[in-house]
């Protein structure tokens, strides 16, 4: 989302969306989702969602990395959810493409150039970037870290046969969003808010198929 311009050594960053200069201070917002994403704790996060499902792979481990791993998949589904109005889907500038964020009057919060969607003016444009979101959690890991584990496992790329643990995790959490949507998108059609339902969940999906 960020180009660096650092021609005079300046060691600048330039929005290409926005045109903001963030040397400056400006957009805290996104200057915040960046430092979430480099987070110095991010490898240590890592390393330990890639050591369990490394670990689920030996007989006298499988069960507690297993319990381990459901129960983060569990979190970070809730945490997303959670705080869905503060994380928002960017295209590859950096620009808001995000329905959740349209208001009543179907105007979108936040839009800079190059928001608009893959048809426009009549003809068809490229598709908007899919999987991407700027993170305002406050701080902390970066939870889509997790996500990066579990292709890893289903690819076994850090040990063989990670992928049946890494199936596992996946039907939880699937299991997971099935049931608590269910409960979600009663409430919402007993409140009439079921525009704010059908973004229910998404994220973590989204994030993990891209």
């Amino acid at each position: 989302a960020l180009v660096d311009v650092d021609a005079d050594g300046g060691g600048a960053a330039f929005s290409v969306c926005t045109g903001v200069d963030k040397s400056s201070g400006a957009d805290a917002e996104e200057v915040e989702s960046a430092a979430l994403r480099d987070n110095a704790y991010n490898p240590d996060f890592s390393l330990v969602c890639r050591g369990l499902f490394a670990a689920s792979v030996l007989d006298h481990l499988r069960d507690d990395a297993l319990i381990l791993l459901k129960g983060l998949g569990t979190h970070i589904f809730f945490l997303l959810c959670a705080n869905r109005d503060r994380i928002t889907r960017i295209n590859c500038d950096g620009c808001e493409v995000d329905p959740f964020h349209q208001g009543t009057d179907g105007t979108q919060r936040g839009l800079g150039h190059g928001h608009s969607n893959h048809i426009a003016d009549g003809k068809i444009h490229s598709l908007n970037a899919f999987g991407n979101f700027r993170l305002e959690l406050g701080g902390g890991v970066d939870p889509f870290i997790f996500n990066e584990a579990l292709a890893r496992a289903f690819a076994c790329e850090d040990a063989d046969l990670s992928s049946r643990a890494a199936a596992e995790v996946m039907d939880h959490v699937v299991d997971v969003y099935r049931e608590t949507r269910e409960k979600v998108g009663a409430q919402a059609a007993a409140t009439g808010d079921e525009a704010q339902s059908s973004s229910w969940g998404d994220v973590l999906f989204e994030n993990l198929v891209s």
